[in-house]
């Protein structure tokens, strides 16, 4: 419950050509943008099945690109539907597909989650679900964190790179919910806002560790 879905539509909405594949999400959450013909959205809620979106995948997959209007972003709503993060044969299947449509012209975004049983509280960035496979074939992977802001009301999301290709830096985004604009963040502003989001945890944790201690 990071924002990794109102990210990747503030994203889409700003790209030309966008394919979406949503296996997790209502299909209200995307009504607001279904008159725009630059976003075709593809969810499980509207009937689609995994292998309608698996076969929309090797469409790209066999087709390469005439001219670089023809380029497209396909966000993948999230990993776990399209392949099981745990199986190396699935995930190395699945990647072989989405290299196929890189090396056709096109960009994918595959969103994903951490490891909650695994995660360490002292670690900023977490380790992702799934084996070592995932990060492997992955060209960049991105954690995000996200703050929702009670001043204006909009997301505040930081992306930390965990694995790139050429030079990617951290960077931060501001996600207005109301027309999902998306505007990028001075480092400063960003830093301050994450070190009292930190300091209210460990307060929280601390009050939280009391009252356990104070029942037993």
């Amino acid at each position: 419950n990071q924002g990794k879905t109102t990210f990747a539509i503030a994203v889409a909405m700003k790209n030309d050509r966008t394919i979406y594949l949503d296996m997790e999400n209502p299909l209200d959450v995307y009504e607001p943008f279904m008159l725009d013909n630059k976003l075709k959205i593809i969810t499980a809620s509207n009937g689609n099945t995994i292998d309608d979106m698996i076969n929309v995948l090797k469409n790209f997959a066999s087709n390469y690109k005439t001219y670089q209007d023809d380029s497209h972003l396909i966000i993948m709503d999230t990993l776990v539907h399209f392949c099981d993060p745990n199986d190396h044969k699935e995930v190395k299947n699945l990647y072989e597909l989405l290299q196929q449509i890189r090396n056709n012209g096109h960009t994918i975004i595959v969103l994903h989650h951490t490891n909650k049983k695994e995660q360490q509280e002292s670690s900023r960035v977490k380790d992702f679900f799934g084996n070592s496979t995932i990060k492997t074939q992955t060209d960049t992977m991105l954690y995000m964190s996200s703050i929702n802001r009670e001043d204006d009301g909009k997301l505040l999301i930081t992306l930390y790179p965990t694995k790139k290709r050429g030079y990617i830096d951290e960077k931060s985004y501001l996600i207005d919910f109301m027309n999902f604009g998306i505007e990028p963040v001075a480092e400063s502003n960003v830093a301050q806002k994450h070190k009292d989001k930190q300091n209210i945890e460990l307060i929280q944790k601390i009050i939280s560790d009391g009252a356990t201690t104070s029942t037993e």
